[in-house]
């Protein structure tokens, strides 16, 4: 065997060592007397699938928001973004009021449309009501003097919470890796 093919197969029979390793943790874990793992792990157990459920909730919530934030029409704007007031906390709602007037004025001057996309997202669970999501967007941009379209890809990072039963943003940031 040569130099790389020997480092294939010994990258590919430790992969599978490591695969029967998991699998054997996995079924011993399965096989444990369901007394010790109703202990005080069943509280870590109930509190970690709270928490993993408020991280999966937070980012279906994240991702609907962002894609709202992303789409938008010139002739249509102002509509587009009262997305702000049913996904938004109260001050979220007030920021993002004042920022857009500017943005909004942009996107008519131009006759800019936008469609967003996410790509993947990745929350941060904080605690059971605060989750940051981070958020990895395609947002294809159309303007009157430009020929065909442009695609933008920000990275948006969303600070959720959870507020009476439903996830809202609270903060917003917005990292644009091309206009780096």
């Amino acid at each position: 065997m040569t130099g790389p093919r020997r480092l294939e197969a010994v990258l590919a029979v430790a992969l599978a060592a490591a695969l029967v390793a998991v699998a054997l943790l996995w079924v011993d874990r399965d096989d444990a007397p369901a007394s010790t793992r109703a202990g005080s792990g069943g509280a870590e157990a109930g509190e970690a699938a709270t928490l993993l459920a408020a991280g999966s909730e937070a980012e279906a919530a994240a991702r609907s928001a962002v894609e709202q934030m992303t789409t938008y029409d010139f002739s249509t704007v102002e509509e587009d973004f009262t997305w702000v007031e049913d996904a938004g906390t109260e001050q979220f709602q007030t920021y993002f009021a004042g920022a857009s007037k500017d943005a909004i004025a942009v996107i008519r001057s131009l006759k800019a449309s936008a469609s967003g996309t996410v790509v993947d997202a990745a929350p941060q669970v904080i605690d059971a009501t605060h989750v940051k999501v981070l958020l990895f967007v395609d947002q294809e941009i159309t303007a009157r003097k430009q020929q065909g379209s442009k695609l933008d890809q920000p990275r948006v990072s969303m600070q959720m919470v959870r507020q009476d039963g439903r996830w809202l943003v609270d903060q917003v940031a917005v990292n644009d890796l091309l206009a780096q």
